[in-house]
């Protein structure tokens, strides 16, 4: 399985898994199927990956805007969220770019199969969610000693247990 982390300041980092541009036309090609709003489309291609991947709103949300600047996608307003249809130019600009958009895909498609060789989508969900969640904390600023020190506690506590398990 080939790995997507390397080492950084803090312990491990993960490469992006798609080039500069290559996430437009990932776009393009699932609002193709029919309109999408962001999340959506950040929770396609998370599923997509087999969870290796989710592009934050951070990313997504200003490749959204930029394709609608290149008049590839309008939006509209539907029950309170921004959704997204290609426009003629955004087809054709498809059609322009068809090998590149299908190789993105595929690229998508083959991190969730070797994905699927690794650790099981709910375990790295999990891991996921339970760091985020310590990091979230962590960074808030409004922790006391105590707090933190109990938060120590129950993670080390955790590997203890998931190490007996």
């Amino acid at each position: 399985m080939r790995s997507y982390a390397r080492k950084g300041w803090g312990g491990v980092r993960r490469r992006r898994p798609l080039a500069h541009g290559e996430l437009r036309f990932a776009v393009l090609k699932m609002i193709e199927e029919g309109p999408k709003h962001g999340y959506e489309l950040i929770k396609e291609i998370e599923t997509r990956t087999g969870g290796v991947y989710a592009p934050s709103p951070g990313v997504m949300y200003p490749t959204l805007e930029m394709l609608v600047d290149l008049g590839w996608i309008s939006s509209k307003k539907k029950d309170g969220k921004k959704v997204f249809s290609l426009t003629e130019d955004g087809v054709a600009a498809l059609e322009d770019h068809a090998d590149e958009a299908d190789a993105v895909i595929d690229k998508l498609d083959a991190l969730g199969e070797e994905a699927d060789e690794g650790a099981p989508v709910d375990l790295r969900d999990a891991m996921r969610r339970l760091n985020r969640t310590v990091l979230r904390r962590a960074l808030s600023g409004e922790l006391t000693r105590d707090q933190r020190d109990a938060i120590i506690d129950l993670v080390s506590k955790a590997e203890v247990d998931i190490k007996k398990a």
